[in-house]
């Protein structure tokens, strides 16, 4: 059946209704990719330092200033034995 108000069976309730479940999944589904999630944070031990370890998602952009700061960043060598270590 159609909803529409070419038809004799439109109803504003039912529109309002679609209309509220849409905005609702819209506010999720931006809220979900504009707010960056977060993992879980473990700690790892390497080259003789402690760090605590997580994941974060999000753009290049947004995080560019996040990357630059790890000590990792830049240092091949560390940058895979990081992963190796966070891999185990």
């Amino acid at each position: 059946m159609i909803f529409s108000p070419l038809h004799g069976d439109f109803s504003n309730k039912h529109m309002k209704m679609n209309l509220i479940s849409t905005v609702i999944c819209f506010g999720l589904v931006t809220l979900a990719t504009v707010v960056p999630a977060q993992a879980a944070t473990i700690n790892v031990t390497v080259n003789g330092v402690s760090y605590d370890v997580s994941t974060t998602t999000g753009s290049y952009n947004s995080l560019s200033s996040t990357l630059s700061s790890e000590p990792w960043w830049g240092d091949k060598t560390l940058a895979k034995t990081f992963a190796s270590t966070v891999g185990t």
